[in-house]
């Protein structure tokens, strides 16, 4: 099987506006509230389960550092998702955040 796609900061910018495409965080539910991707739903990590409501999305995960959701991007691609990884997670999209402001 393919290995899931891992995508950039500005690759996750440019396909989340699109219609069909759904950002999912893995983290746990204190880490969300703390600090999220916008738009982003929170499913956390062993709810993997119930991501079936999004089979015929395209989905982009991302955690903490991008390890996680790599993870469940090979899990969720193995059940026939159409699924990538955000590379570095939240920490490098904040990090990106921070550098363009």
């Amino acid at each position: 099987m393919k290995k899931p796609e891992t995508i950039s900061v500005e690759e996750l910018e440019r396909r989340r506006s699109r219609p069909g495409v759904v950002v999912v965080d893995l983290r746990s539910a204190g880490e969300y509230r703390e600090m999220h991707i916008p738009g982003s739903i929170h499913v956390p990590y062993e709810n993997l389960g119930q991501m079936s409501r999004y089979r015929d999305k395209s989905i982009i995960l991302y955690c903490e550092h991008g390890i996680t959701s790599m993870a469940a991007a090979v899990t969720l691609a193995e059940r026939g998702y159409r699924v990538s990884s955000l590379k570095g997670g939240i920490q490098a999209y904040m990090a990106k955040r921070e550098h363009t402001s």
